[in-house]
């Protein structure tokens, strides 16, 4: 009798395992803010360019897996895309304007990413615009991609081997989206992030995630020039074993001057940034991220 309870309660809680079955489909509504104090420039095709202190990304993504070797080559469809920002004063108008194009030029694209078994995300592309011919142009777009990578730093959950709660938590592996910095340089340096199962409803498994560390723009971390900064990072999420799909996770982090940074002095002011995805049910329904 106990081996049989022990034996239920094992089964329980195996499951935390991704499963695409093509041709089947999962579609998620994703929305991201992004705080930039300092300003974060967005490149109009010509010669505008406005500085943004807050931008919001949302958008519906209709995603599809198929094996590719040991990996699922995942594949996204943009839609409903909306961009949303606040702007340095007197730039207003002309980075609606820029937004209002930039969500024109994702709507109906494609985003790529490969997914490792245990769920990790690797390059995370998006479908590149035929009229991107510029060097300016190519930034913009190069932009974009950034903003979607924090949009689906919810989904880039790494899950425990095995897929078995063993009861304890478990370190994730490499740098997860959600403590890259924004940058096209790459990001390098140091984190640690750990994730815990803290609640069983069913086939629905709580996870908690928790992580902070020090990194840097990875060309100037080459070239001995880097300035090093402070990630740090919190998550929640809700795995639903019956379907091998999140039905919502969300992310949050902030990012600060190292100690040693002059560039910090007397700047309080940190970046930061909130991420949250619903899974979007048979009926249209989003499953929406449910209190503590």
């Amino acid at each position: 009798m106990i081996w049989m309870m022990w034996a239920s309660a094992a089964l329980a809680n195996n499951g935390l395992e991704w499963r695409w079955e093509p041709p089947s489909a999962v579609a998620y509504h994703v929305e991201t803010v992004v705080v930039t104090p300092r300003g974060r420039r967005w490149y109009a095709e010509e010669n505008d360019v406005a500085r943004a202190t807050k931008q919001m990304l949302l958008m519906d993504v209709h995603c599809s897996g198929a094996p590719a070797g040991k990996r699922t080559a995942v594949r996204c469809r943009m839609d409903n895309v909306e961009f949303r920002g606040t702007a340095i004063p007197g730039e207003e108008s002309t980075l609606s304007s820029i937004m209002e194009r930039d969500a024109r030029r994702l709507e109906g694209r494609s985003v790529s990413v490969e997914m490792r078994p245990d769920g990790r995300f690797g390059v995370v592309d998006v479908e590149s615009d035929p009229d991107v011919a510029t060097s300016r142009a190519a930034r913009s777009m190069d932009g974009l991609r950034q903003m979607v990578e924090r949009a689906l730093a919810p989904l880039d959950l790494q899950l425990p081997k095995d897929g078995v709660d063993k009861g304890k938590a478990w370190k994730r592996k490499g740098l997860p989206l959600s403590m890259k910095l924004m940058t096209s340089q790459g990001t390098s340096g140091s984190v640690v992030l750990k994730h815990t199962v803290t609640g069983w409803n069913g086939p629905l498994a709580r996870i908690d995630s928790t992580g902070r560390g020090t990194v840097a723009e990875g060309l100037t971390m080459e070239q001995g020039t880097s300035t090093m900064l402070h990630v740090s990072g919190v998550g929640r999420a809700q795995f639903n074993t019956a379907l091998g799909m999140l039905d919502w996770s969300e992310v949050s982090g902030e990012v600060e001057y190292a100690a040693a940074n002059l560039e910090g002095i007397g700047n309080e002011q940190r970046s930061s940034f909130s991420s949250w995805a619903a899974r979007i049910d048979a009926d249209g329904q989003r499953v929406e991220p449910t209190p503590d």
